[in-house]
């Protein structure tokens, strides 16, 4: 009994290893296409803006509205003295925080990538690389758990677009046995439909 105990052990152990090596090489350079995407890792959120990408125009069509925040004197600097991109990582910790308290789901680790592309085309050849199938739906958005990374374009990207995919991440770091995708489906929307309440 002691020796099947210590053996399924093993082999969760070897296999979440496996798992989190792939995923964070794969995760991290899924998509990729060349050398010249901007990094910015900050907080929960390792964010890859694409060659093309206006990070000015991304950062402005992400906008934080919530009633319910009350924004401290970090975000007040970070809005008025910070980069782009700062503001945008700052931004995007807010969405998460808000995204929890809507599901009131607090998974203990979550660190999630987001790669904005500068175009549809673009994202719908990285779904087919990423996902072994092509985007007949053309989402606009999507997240792989496997590599716990969102997806997107900079024409797309809004704070709800974000606040949703940020909802898939959640539920999937919350559960220990995924929910079905209808499921997930439901209370991402969930997430968007109340996130400014």
């Amino acid at each position: 009994m002691i020796r099947l105990k210590f053996l399924i052990i093993f082999c969760m152990a070897i296999f979440c290893l496996d798992l989190s090596a792939s995923a964070q090489i794969i995760g991290s350079d899924a998509g990729r296409t060349n050398e010249n995407w901007t990094v910015t890792d900050a907080g929960h959120f390792t964010v890859f803006y694409g060659p093309d990408v206006n990070i000015e125009k991304v950062n402005k069509r992400v906008k934080i509205d919530f009633y319910d925040i009350i924004f401290e004197k970090v975000y007040y600097s970070v809005m008025k003295n910070g980069t782009a991109e700062q503001q945008m990582s700052e931004k995007l910790e807010l969405i998460l925080q808000k995204v929890e308290k809507i599901l009131d789901m607090y998974p203990r680790k979550i660190n999630i990538n987001v790669r904005i592309y500068k175009d549809q085309a673009q994202l719908n050849k990285t779904y087919s690389e990423v996902l072994g199938r092509a985007n007949h739906k053309n989402d606009i958005s999507f997240y792989v758990h496997k590599y716990t990374t969102i997806y997107t374009t900079q024409k797309v990207i809004s704070t709800g677009l974000l606040a949703h995919e940020i909802g898939h991440a959640v539920i999937d770091h919350y559960f220990l046995i995924l929910p079905p995708e209808t499921v997930k489906e439901i209370l991402a929307q969930h997430v968007e439909l109340h996130l400014e309440d």
